[in-house]
C-alpha cells in the first residue's frame, strides 16, 4: 500500500484475499475503493513492498513471493493509470522488506531471500536506493538483518525511521528496536 500525495489516493496491489494470492490494483479516494488495472506486475504476489516517490510522482513496487513461493526481484511503477516494469535486475530478490520515500527517491532495507520454508533462505540487512532508473547498494552497516519490519520517512527531520521486525526465519526471534538514517548534514 502507498499513498499517492499528488492524486490524493491510496494505492494497493496484490496480496491475499479469500485464501488466494491476488494481482489486482485498487485505489481509495477517501470515500470509495475503485479497482483500476486488470494488468500489472505478473505473478500473483504477496510480501512485496510499495512506496510513493513524490519527486517522480510514481508508486514503486518491489519484490515479494509469487503463488508458488518463488522470490521476486522485479521493480514496477504505477503512474495512476498503468503499471510499467522499470527493472528486473540489480538488487537481491526478497520478500517482506521495507520500502519508503526518503526525500529524493526510495530506500529499501532488509527482507528475506526466500520463504521461511526454504532452507536456503537468509535474512537480509542491506540498504538499497532507487532513483527511477537504477538500484544502488548504499551501506552494509546499521540495523541488524531483518524482515517484516516497518519503515517510514520523517519529512520534517529528513530522516528514515525503522522499527522492529524478525531477525531470523523463526517467528519468536523478534526485535523492538528503533533506527534512524539521515543523509543530510
Amino acid at each position: 500500500m502507498a499513498y499517492d500525495s499528488k492524486r490524493q489516493r491510496i494505492v494497493v496491489f496484490g496480496g491475499l484475499g479469500g485464501g488466494l494470492v491476488l494481482r489486482d490494483t485498487w485505489e481509495w479516494d477517501g470515500t470509495a475503493w475503485t479497482q483500476l488495472a486488470v494488468t500489472g506486475p505478473p505473478a500473483d504476489r504477496l510480501g512485496h513492498v510499495m512506496a510513493y516517490d513524490s519527486t517522480r510522482n510514481r508508486s514503486v513496487l518491489f519484490g515479494g513471493l509469487d503463488a508458488i513461493s518463488h522470490t521476486l526481484g522485479d521493480t514496477w511503477e504505477w503512474n495512476g493509470s498503468m503499471w510499467t516494469q522499470v527493472s528486473d535486475f540489480g538488487i537481491v530478490p526478497c520478500v517482506f522488506a521495507s520500502l519508503a520515500f526518503k526525500g529524493d527517491g526510495v530506500a529499501l532495507f532488509g527482507g528475506a531471500s526466500g520463504a521461511a520454508s526454504d532452507p536456503a533462505a537468509k535474512v537480509l540487512g542491506s540498504t538499497w536506493t532507487w532513483n527511477g532508473r537504477n538500484w544502488t547498494l548504499r551501506q552494509d552497516f546499521g540495523p541488524s538483518p531483518r524482515f517484516a519490519h516497518a519503515m517510514c520517512y520523517d519529512s520534517k527531520r529528513g530522516t528514515l525511521v525503522l522499527f522492529g521486525g524478525f531477525i531470523s526465519l523463526q517467528p519468536e526471534a523478534t526485535v523492538a528496536d528503533t533506527w534512524e538514517h539521515s543523509e543530510g548534514p
